[in-house]
């Protein structure tokens, strides 16, 4: 009887690998932040630059914060609620300008505890910075925290969260490790 159980499930496994290809390549370029419920550190004053035009999907709005003159600067931060527990291992963050000096990605599960994904101490290369994750991230909160920038703040956000290979490894890992763990039984 265990034999026949072990068959099933070495099937099933490789069903499941078969099948969750072709869900994870139709989601490599789905916008998981579009939309979602967003917040701002704070809105630069006199403006519309609402956090919710991060992720509204126009490139010709965005979210700003206050300017910051002062020699230690105050952290300025964009949090997205996904609404559930979202994998992903791609952020694309387009920056009004080229200021930022140091910042990181931030996930949560709780919006209390925040756990660093990403860190990068250096102003990026162009406006667009595309952020690969060396390990996908699992959380149903982003943040991004930005510790460090010239002058004044501005922060142009069409954050898009890209679903790629590492979803589809991962989901097979768990399974292959449940598995594991139901042979040795």
């Amino acid at each position: 009887m265990k034999r026949i159980i072990k068959c099933i499930t070495v099937i099933a496994v490789s069903i499941c690998m078969i099948f969750s290809t072709n869900i994870n390549i139709r989601a490599a370029n789905t916008n998981l932040a579009l939309n979602k419920t967003v917040m701002a550190s704070d809105v630069e004053t006199g403006t519309s630059f609402t956090a919710n035009l991060a992720v509204d999907g126009n490139s010709n709005t965005r979210w700003a914060s206050n300017p910051d003159y002062n020699t230690t600067k105050s952290p300025k931060w964009l949090k997205i609620d996904f609404g559930a527990e979202t994998v992903f291992d791609m952020v694309d963050v387009q920056w009004e300008q080229q200021n930022i000096q140091s910042f990181e990605l931030q996930v949560s599960n709780d919006d209390a505890q925040w756990q660093t994904v990403y860190t990068r101490n250096s102003a990026p290369n162009s406006k667009l910075d595309s952020v690969v994750l060396d390990t996908a991230a699992s959380a149903r909160y982003l943040r991004v925290y930005v510790t460090d920038y010239n002058g004044d703040w501005h922060l142009f956000l069409s954050l898009k969260f890209q679903f790629i290979i590492q979803r589809k490894y991962l989901l097979n890992q768990m399974i292959i490790m449940k598995y594991i763990q139901f042979l040795k039984k």
